[in-house]
């Protein structure tokens, strides 16, 4: 007999098969908090036995109508992973952690000490699948451990550890590094024929066809998870996947060699101890590129990062370094028909992905706010746009621009609520290699080394005043740098 068993969900009015993960935002805040604090980290995967380890069903709802329903949870039937996720969350909240609102799968340990006006955050849990990552401190943090150990087989190890692909490493002070060094450099180039090479405009064949997209699909990874300096030839080359040829096949595997030289020269993201929770800023760097994609397609990328709020000021910065909490090069959709339309759309997306970490680390942290905007506030945020249409457009009165679609009244009202926008020149911007291709990004790279970037250091006018740093008046104060240089991997159009 065949059972299939159905969760319905009375909240949703649907069946209800979701089994959420932490997304990778949040293990990246959990790494940074946990390096601020000091913290120990540790993670833990729960045996095979949870997975087929039968017991009681738990009802979510009331079914619509009657049905066969299966008493014990079988490891076969669609259901099975919704059955999971809601035993491991009981089992975590009953250890006394909380799950917040703004993620799934993401618990804190709060002390109900009030600090400062805020519950004290002991622990924190993140939740992928039956994986899991934990760190905090003190008697009731190893407590509440012990209460999930009680419940599961758990397969623990820290220090050192392989998390979702990655290789974790907590150094001595505490800083913590991600990497994927031994995945890349085992990626194998598309095999091309010497006759073949040099043939840009030739069709590719089958077979080459084949490597290509396998290529693609395994550098992806590590485009979005460690190396962002590969993130948007990535994202090009996916846009280019139909009438492949041997140039396209020559750029790809430009980016496979561009990737293990940087394994090779170590890189890593790195998550460092000296970011000072209690005084720290978001910010959140956009720019796009028009008309640069195949069919007329445009492209956006931003990054984000948390850092100490002197990295906007021309004096302090005082050594200290900031965290690459996210960043993402993609296709603007739908496509769009002026310059400004793909600044003020690019913006938005990393907008709301700005928004959203904010909420995460405020939520996290137990701030308080009578509303989650008031709550969010209180970690502030600048944002850098190297457009200066862009930012004279969002800082003028909404009521004298014509009428458009262009969906920029969220970034107003939090600008109106006291975010702040700054422009800067595009010579000195972070995120230009995630919008156009550049066989070599220096200031990327060098970030990605030292993880300061304090766009007030880009003007070189000490006098200046921090709040007018980002808007130079004469154009010519700017010291200008040399261009990319040439590259040597296939034509890029």
């Amino acid at each position: 007999m065949a059972l299939k068993e159905r969760i319905y969900d009375n909240n949703c009015g649907k069946t209800n098969y979701d089994a959420p993960v932490a997304p990778q935002v949040a293990m990246h805040i959990f790494l940074q908090m946990a390096a601020s604090l000091n913290w120990f980290i540790g993670t833990f995967d729960i045996s095979s036995d949870f997975a087929g380890n039968n017991h009681e069903r738990r009802h979510e709802g009331t079914p619509p109508k009657p049905r066969h329903e299966a008493k014990k949870r079988l490891f076969s039937l669609h259901e099975a992973p919704r059955l999971e996720w809601l035993r491991a969350r009981s089992v975590i909240m009953a250890a006394g952690f909380e799950e917040i609102e703004s993620c799934p799968a993401v618990f804190v340990l709060f002390d109900d000490f009030l600090v400062s006006g805020k519950r004290a955050m002991i622990g924190m849990l993140i939740l992928h699948v039956d994986d899991g990552l934990w760190a905090g401190h003190g008697p009731l943090y190893a407590t509440a451990k012990d209460k999930i150990r009680k419940e599961f087989n758990l397969h623990e190890r820290n220090g050192t550890f392989k998390f979702l692909g990655r290789k974790v490493i907590q150094t001595s002070d505490f800083s913590i590094t991600l990497s994927q060094h031994d995945y890349v450099k085992e990626i194998s180039p598309i095999y091309l024929a010497t006759s073949r090479c040099k043939k840009y405009n030739l069709p590719a064949t089958t077979d080459e066809i084949a490597a290509f997209r396998d290529m693609i699909k395994q550098l992806a990874g590590p485009a979005r998870n460690t190396l962002p300096q590969i993130n948007y030839d990535i994202s090009d080359l996916q846009q280019r996947s139909t009438d492949l040829t041997i140039g396209t096949m020559v750029r790809a595997n430009g980016v496979l060699r561009r990737a293990q030289q940087l394994v090779n020269a170590n890189t890593y993201l790195k998550f460092n101890s000296d970011v000072d929770l209690n005084d720290s800023v978001i910010a959140l760097v956009t720019g796009t590129a028009f008309g640069t994609q195949p069919g007329g397609g445009s492209q956006c990328g931003f990054a984000i990062t948390w850092g100490p709020r002197s990295m906007t000021h021309e004096q302090g910065h005082q050594g200290q370094r900031s965290t690459l909490l996210d960043w993402c090069s993609m296709r603007i959709r739908p496509t769009v028909n002026s310059a400004l339309e793909a600044e003020v759309r690019g913006c938005c997306t990393g907008y709301d992905r700005a928004v959203h970490i904010r909420s995460i680390i405020t939520e996290m942290l137990g701030t308080h706010g009578d509303t989650w905007e008031e709550r969010v506030m209180q970690l502030p945020q600048i944002s850098l746009v190297d457009s200066r249409i862009l930012h004279e457009y969002l800082l003028i009165d909404p009521k004298t621009i014509r009428a458009n679609d262009f969906d920029d009244a969220d970034i107003r009202e939090w600008l109106n609520r006291g975010d702040k926008l700054f422009w800067i020149p595009t010579l000195y911007f972070l995120v230009d290699p995630l919008t156009k291709h550049y066989p070599y990004t220096p200031i990327l790279d060098n970030y990605m080394i030292h993880y300061r970037y304090n766009f007030a250091d880009q003007f070189r006018t000490p006098k200046r005043r921090a709040e007018d740093i980002a808007v130079p008046v004469d154009t010519t104060e700017i010291v200008g740098i040399n261009g990319p240089g040439q590259d040597n991997d296939g034509p890029w159009q």
